[in-house]
């Protein structure tokens, strides 16, 4: 009786193992097919997990690099005339926001945690006549960088390679490469 609950055990951890990598294969190549279908390029082991949100607009420019993770949630906006190029090896943690109303570059094997909002435009509040309108600017994010948690990266953005931000920042300049970074307004130092 034991052998029979260990074999039925094992089946269904073996069903539920393969329906999981079914439906991750599944999800890529759809997603795949929609950036293809809009003259992007998306690289080999493109993994996207559940709840991806992928917002596209005309005239676009998509490039992704091969072994790119989107978890779970990750939702990214490239609107018209947006580019968005995420390097090979990168990783997207959940529930983290991309957009791309100019240009959005992050760099090979960086890693973006949990809860991330890089946003590359804003609203100028301040305009002479008196009209909200978008501003944007690029963000260009580096090779081998790390992105803590719940972090903030604004317009104008430029993070150099192998920099680290801590949980929580707030970035709206330039952080230099082989810096660590914390705080909100961001301060960083070399290590």
């Amino acid at each position: 009786m034991l052998a029979i609950s260990k074999f039925i055990s094992r089946l269904l951890y073996s069903i539920s193992f393969w329906l999981r990598k079914f439906g991750i294969f599944y999800r890529s190549n759809l997603l795949r097919f929609h950036i293809f279908a809009r003259g992007g390029k998306v690289g080999r082991n493109f993994q996207v997990r559940k709840n991806v949100a992928f917002d596209l607009g005309e005239n676009i420019v998509v490039s992704i690099g091969d072994n790119v993770i989107l978890s779970e949630n990750v939702h990214i906006y490239v609107t018209e005339n947006g580019q968005l190029n995420i390097g090979n090896g990168v990783f997207i943690g959940r529930y983290s926001l991309l957009t791309a109303h100019e240009n959005l570059s992050i760099g090979d094997n960086s890693q973006v945690a949990h809860f991330v909002s890089i946003i590359d435009s804003g609203h100028d509040f301040y305009s002479d006549d008196h009209i909200h309108k978008g501003i944007k600017g690029p963000i260009v994010i580096g090779s081998d960088v790390l992105v803590g948690t719940q972090s903030v990266i604004l317009r104008g953005a430029k993070i150099g390679d192998r920099a680290v931000l801590g949980a929580g920042c707030v970035v709206t300049g330039s952080i230099p490469a082989h810096h660590i970074a914390r705080g909100n307004p961001v301060k960083s130092v070399e290590y």
